[in-house]
């Protein structure tokens, strides 16, 4: 159920990006030496805190952070193409967007509330081994050090280059390109379970205890949406993942108080964006080296669906329309398909999220 648009994750705009001040967590960099001259004050998260928090070896490493822009999800996107393996773990974060699309194509526009919309490249293993970068994020590369540096973002000229390092490593041909494909879109589905899991993780490290996740991909507190994930995956290599977090926005207050929550909210009091981005980013690159049956796994502790009765609905007509069929769910693929109990021939079915959408059925609902 995603009625409220300000909670989808910070997913691709089409608007092209609008030039925006951006600081980076990369301080040995130029852009994040003239970042730090000339701070903008419209930005108020603090890379320097994020930073103490960090604990990766890769992920938010390289950190972009913008007032506004159209949309971090089109920046990253653009950034990934430039850069290809190199681009791992790049994170991308605006205080606002203005043409965000969430799942099945929803627009919405994210204001500076003190909330999380951000995008992060996740480049495939295979890919980045196949580039003379480790399975870890770290690069072997004999490029210069600058070609992990970021780069700022929107401002005329797009993505940057490809290192020339990393353009003799990707003309290389590919072995069982089959196999690797398959590989990784496995890997692209495993990212979607650990990124909501990583939310969930991380919220609970900040007092969130009762953050559950909810098939495919979303966080809830009890009936109310905490996050929302959206994955755009290129079909060969990188995904660009979206995540929209309410951090500390009054949401009991808004117009959709019914159906959303924030880690403010659910705590009673304010906290640091900086810590939950970074518990976000430490818990999603371990879980990341977890096998897939692993996160399944983990996934089913968390699940607010695993053996409750739900609706099934039509993807093209999303929850607001008549259900198919109501379910109970009894458990999931391995490749993360959730497997469900028909009530009404009692039949087990295989579900795809690329062709419905399901809703928890109230309790003592008819």
């Amino acid at each position: 159920q995603q009625p409220q648009q300000q909670q989808q994750a910070a997913a691709g705009g089409k608007a092209a990006a609008a030039p925006a001040a951006t600081a980076a967590a990369d301080k040995s960099s130029p852009t994040a030496a003239a970042a730090a001259a000339t701070p903008d004050p419209t930005v108020e998260f603090d890379a320097d805190l994020f930073n103490t928090h960090l604990r990766t070896r890769n992920l938010g490493q390289v950190f972009h952070c913008l007032a506004r822009t159209a949309s971090t999800q089109k920046l990253a996107s653009d950034f990934s193409r430039g850069r290809g393996p190199l681009a791992h773990g790049t994170v991308f974060l605006a205080e606002m967007q203005t043409s965000g699309v969430g799942r099945q194509s929803r627009t919405w526009e994210s204001k500076p509330k003190g909330n999380i919309y951000m995008s992060l490249i996740w480049v495939a293993r295979s890919a980045r081994l196949a580039a003379g970068v480790d399975s870890q994020g770290g690069s072997s590369l004999s490029s210069d050090s600058a070609s992990r540096k970021a780069a700022t973002p929107g401002a005329g000229a797009g993505a940057p280059a490809a290192p020339k390092s990393y353009a003799a490593a990707a003309a290389k041909p590919a072995a069982s390109s089959q196999s690797i494909l398959e590989s990784v879109a496995e890997e692209m589905r495993k990212l979607n379970f650990a990124i909501a899991l990583a939310i969930a993780n991380a919220a609970a490290d900040l007092g969130v205890t009762q953050a559950k996740v909810k098939w495919p991909n979303d966080v809830w507190v009890g009936t109310r949406k905490l996050a929302g994930i959206l994955i755009d995956f290129n079909g060969r290599d990188t995904g660009v993942a979206g995540v929209g977090i309410n951090v500390n926005e009054n949401m009991r207050e808004s117009a959709v108080a019914a159906t959303a929550t924030s880690i403010s909210d659910e705590l009673g009091k304010k906290v640091s964006r900086e810590e939950m981005l970074a518990l976000f980013c430490n818990h999603l690159e371990a879980l990341m080296q977890k096998d897939f049956p692993d996160i399944i796994n983990a996934f089913i502790q968390k699940d607010v669906l695993y053996q409750q009765s739900i609706s099934v609905f039509d993807k093209r007509e999303g929850v607001a329309g008549k259900p198919m069929f109501d379910a109970m769910v009894v458990g999931y693929k391995e490749d993360g398909r959730l497997i469900v109990r028909r009530a009404d021939t009692n039949e087990e079915i295989v579900l795809t999220d690329e062709e419905v959408s399901v809703r928890k059925r109230p309790q003592g609902s008819a």
